[in-house]
């Protein structure tokens, strides 16, 4: 199906030993929007890691071809560390807004750092045709 909507938050990094939902999410998003492999990849201010299954985008000038075409897993690394770059300061991107709905002085309320994995309209990025998923930092919002 080409209008997939994916659209999961959840914290980053996890605790260590346990089964990541980080790349069970990648697994997921790969297998949902019917795509086996990313092939290239492009960092936007806005959108964060953009996964393109091709790199024959409008937009070939500013995406980077992965040596070879990468599954989920193999991805996942490199995911991670675009998020540990982003929340160590070395890469800049928009983060997510505050949820709206809920009032930032709230004292019981705790942010922590995460991450969400998701797609836009006719369930691609930015309306290229080509690029299938976008990663960006996020963060949790937990009531006390």
């Amino acid at each position: 199906m080409e209008n997939t909507f994916f659209n999961v938050m959840d914290t980053f990094p996890q605790y260590e030993g346990e089964e990541s939902n980080l790349l069970n999410t990648l697994k997921l998003a790969f297998a949902v929007l019917n795509h086996s492999k990313a092939e290239a990849f492009r960092i936007d201010k806005n959108k964060g890691l953009i996964l393109y299954w091709t790199d024959k985008s409008e937009k070939r000038e500013q995406i980077n071809t992965f040596v070879t075409p990468l599954t989920a897993e193999q991805v996942y690394p490199q995911v991670k560390a675009f998020l540990e770059s982003f929340y160590d300061g070395h890469i800049e991107v928009e983060i997510e807004d505050f949820d709206e709905n809920i009032e930032e002085e709230d004292d019981e309320l705790t942010s922590v750092e995460g991450w969400r994995v998701y797609t836009e309209k006719w369930g691609r990025i930015d309306g290229d045709t080509y690029a299938f998923l976008a990663i960006k930092p996020a963060y949790e919002t937990y009531g006390k």
